[in-house]
Formats: structure tokens, C-alpha cells, sequence
């Protein structure tokens, strides 16, 4: 007898059975420290996506002011009800401008930050994805909790504008000498 349809079986039967979440270990070694986290990913990756990430942020924050400068100045030009001179013309396509680069520097971050967490192909994917409108925020914002509960797992504390400096600093010893 042939199997039903795929729609008339139950989700259960098609999707993997869940894993339980992974937990760094903690143990007390005299070489490492006592209290030390066991990384699950290599330094200089746990670096590049903590670092991507407080990029992705900034990049999320300035699209917010920039919305809300061009909502201002047009409410501000609507109460006015003078017809739009040179000037705001100018203004609004330097907000156009500042929205095109900021776009595509959230592309390449989420590119950057998806290919160390997925891989290339998920990666590109979702870069691709990003040009659809809220999709790309969506994606955005999926991306950035993605890589907090990446740098959570391994010991990375991270804060409202990314991982901390601190614990940056302990990844990368070069980054004691910057600021």
C-alpha cells in the first residue's frame, strides 16, 4: 500500500526529533583558570560574529533615526503647506542615499554573521532575502538573536549594543591595546 499524501501525515513523522540545547562545560583546569568556559566554536569565529553583530545593531539603530528624520521632515514640510523647494528635495535624497548604504551593509553582515553560523549556501540565501521589504527586517532581527544565543552558549555575555568588551578582550588578547 502506498504511504498518504504528504499533507495528511502528521508533523511529527516528518520533522527530526528535537535535540536538547548544548551547554558549555564549566570545569576548574589549572592551565585554563578555574571557572573557564569550554568553547564550542574557535576564537577568531566567536570574534567575527560578535563583531558582526554589533555592527548588524548599529546599522538597525541609524535605519530607525533615519525613518524618523524623514518622517519629521516631511510632517514638518505637510504643517508648513509651502510646496517643496530645492532644499528638501535635497534632504530627502540624502535620506534616500543613507538608506541605500545602510541596506546594503545590513546585507553583507547578515551575510557575514549567517555563513558562521549556517554556512555559504544559508547564507546567500538570506542575503538574497533581504532585498524582499519587511522580510529583510525580519530576517535581520532573526539573525542578530541567532548570534546572541550563539555568543550566549559559548560564555559571551552580550548587552542592548552587542557582546562586551570585556569579554571581547578575553577572545582577542591584540584587543587590550584599542580603546
Amino acid at each position: 500500500m502506498s504511504e498518504p499524501p504528504l499533507f495528511e501525515r502528521p508533523l511529527d513523522e516528518m520533522l527530526p526529533p528535537p535535540q536538547p540545547p548544548r551547554r558549555p562545560q564549566v570545569f576548574s583546569d589549572p592551565t585554563t583558570g578555574p571557572g573557564s568556559v569550554v568553547r564550542e566554536r574557535p576564537d577568531a569565529e566567536l570574534l567575527a560574529i560578535a563583531w558582526g553583530q554589533k555592527w548588524l545593531i548599529r546599522i538597525f539603530l541609524l535605519h530607525v533615526l533615519l525613518g524618523v528624520g524623514a518622517i519629521s521632515v516631511g510632517t514638518l514640510l505637510e504643517r508648513t503647506g509651502r510646496p517643496p523647494d530645492r532644499l528638501v528635495f535635497a534632504l530627502f535624497l540624502c535620506f534616500g542615499v543613507a538608506g541605500a548604504i545602510l541596506s546594503i551593509a545590513a546585507i553583507v553582515f547578515v551575510v557575514l554573521i549567517a555563513s558562521k553560523l549556517h554556512g555559504a549556501g544559508t547564507a546567500a540565501l538570506l542575503g538574497v532575502c533581504q532585498f524582499l521589504p519587511c522580510v529583510g527586517l525580519i530576517i535581520l532581527l532573526v539573525v542578530n538573536a541567532e548570534a546572541t544565543n550563539e555568543l550566549g552558549r559559548n560564555g559571551i555575555r552580550v548587552g542592548l549594543l552587542g557582546a562586551r568588551r570585556s569579554d571581547l578582550r578575553a577572545l582577542a588578547p591584540w584587543l587590550r591595546k584599542l580603546r
